[in-house]
């Protein structure tokens, strides 16, 4: 039986927050967050193949740091493709001085129809929406 590729590191990124009138502001995702909708054109004439179903979870912690509160924060979402071929989840939680953010993105249909194209553009564009959205800090 075959296991997921698991991968757990810390690291610290200076250039990941922006200052503005002593408030912090970054994406939670830094890195791992899709920067763009990869499905661009207006229309699709050909199915859209991902070769094989998939599932990508992301768990993330942030540290809060002393003498910040977290002032907004993303809202939960969750969002389904046409009857479950491709589900995303956004989760996040504050509790002890740390935020926690669970991502989960699953493609279950590995083929999906030219048909669909409208929908599977504004799927993914819903999701680099989501996962763009910035954290507030501000001081206690």
């Amino acid at each position: 039986m075959y296991k997921p590729v698991t991968l757990q590191y810390d690291f610290e990124n200076f250039d990941a927050l922006e200052e503005i009138g002593g408030k912090l502001y970054f994406s939670p995702l830094l890195f791992l967050a899709l920067e763009e909708n990869p499905f661009k054109a207006n229309t699709r004439q050909y199915p859209i193949d991902f070769n094989y179903p998939m599932k990508d979870r992301y768990v993330i912690l942030i540290n809060i740091p002393e003498g910040y509160k977290v002032e907004s924060k993303p809202e939960s979402a969750k969002f389904v493709l046409n009857n479950n071929a491709g589900i995303f989840s956004y989760i996040i939680d504050e509790m002890g001085g740390k935020l926690q953010i669970s991502v989960n993105l699953a493609i279950n249909q590995p083929v999906v129809s030219a048909d669909s194209y409208v929908d599977i553009k504004k799927f993914f564009q819903a999701m680099v929406d989501k996962e763009n959205e910035k954290i507030v800090l501000s001081k206690v």
